[in-house]
């Protein structure tokens, strides 16, 4: 099911609080686990997960719905008090909160997208990559894994530490060309103006779909299309912004780490991706 997007600011659900105010949860793009819908609210399988989540646990929220680079700059000036779409990343834990390993949101495979017009040679590793010199789009501020800036540091890499995933930095390797989203990427992609795009499974099939229904693009079925082997995969959690001023925030976030285990043993958890990737 595709469900088009559009620029958003925020998405309100109101339920009988708990608390004094609105627990502000910050999204970005990361279609079809959370996107901007074409009525100015916030969508996704993520979206609907937290609202029976706030809904069981009687707990008001608001998303905050932004590209990911003001994501983190939010995070960072605690303007929320949750993200969805943070993976554990040892940089970040000076800001975040997360939870247990396993306890997770959604389980992200990643893979190569490619343009079936201009299929290149390799891709079963970074370093076919390099060695075929193609251009791979990335989305900035993404952590991706350490062995993915192992194999493309950043330009001003003099010393070591430039070979890991750091957060503000923008000096991308010259294979690198950086999107503001997913979304960006895959039309990139589909111009032939990069080789591969580097992206969540789930993400890259959806994206994928969208463009077919951009018809200044005249794209047709399978033009663009991922790649067997994966590259790494990792969890996304409901993450805590340790600075949030939510009243009694990490205990909040415990019962909303709880809540999630309750609801995936119930099932409910797998009926609502069913209803989005069935």
């Amino acid at each position: 099911m595709i469900r088009r997007a559009a620029v958003f600011i925020t998405s309100i659900m109101v339920i009988q609080a708990s608390f004094g105010r609105e627990l502000v949860i910050l999204t970005d793009p990361f279609p079809p686990w959370q996107f901007a819908a074409a009525d100015g609210a916030v969508q996704g399988i993520n979206i609907d997960l937290l609202q029976l989540i706030a809904k069981n646990l009687q707990i008001e929220i608001r998303f905050k719905h932004q590209p990911w680079t003001r994501a983190w700059v939010s995070v960072k000036r605690a303007e929320a008090d949750i993200v969805l779409s943070a993976s554990r990343k040892k940089s970040r834990e000076r800001y975040l909160l997360y939870p247990e390993l396993g306890n997770d949101l959604w389980l992200s495979r990643y893979v190569f997208f490619y343009n079936t017009h201009n299929q290149p040679s390799g891709m079963d590793s970074y370093q076919d990559v390099i060695d075929n010199n193609l251009a791979v789009c990335i989305v900035n501020g993404y952590s991706y894994q350490q062995s993915f800036w192992q194999a493309f540091p950043y330009t001003d890499n003099v010393a070591a530490q430039y070979n890991k995933y750091t957060p503000d930095r923008r000096d991308y390797n010259q294979l690198l060309t950086p999107a503001k989203d997913p979304e960006m990427c895959f039309k990139l992609l589909a111009k032939q103006r990069v080789d591969l795009v580097i992206s969540d499974h789930t993400i890259g099939q959806y994206e994928a779909k969208k463009l077919k229904l951009n018809v200044d693009l005249q794209f047709q079925p399978g033009d663009i299309v991922s790649h067997d082997t994966t590259l790494f995969a990792k969890g996304y959690p409901i993450s805590v912004v340790k600075k949030s001023s939510y009243p009694d925030i990490e205990n909040v976030a415990k019962q909303l780490w709880q809540e999630l285990i309750v609801i995936k043993n119930s099932g409910a958890y797998q009926k609502i991706m069913d209803s989005w990737l069935k």
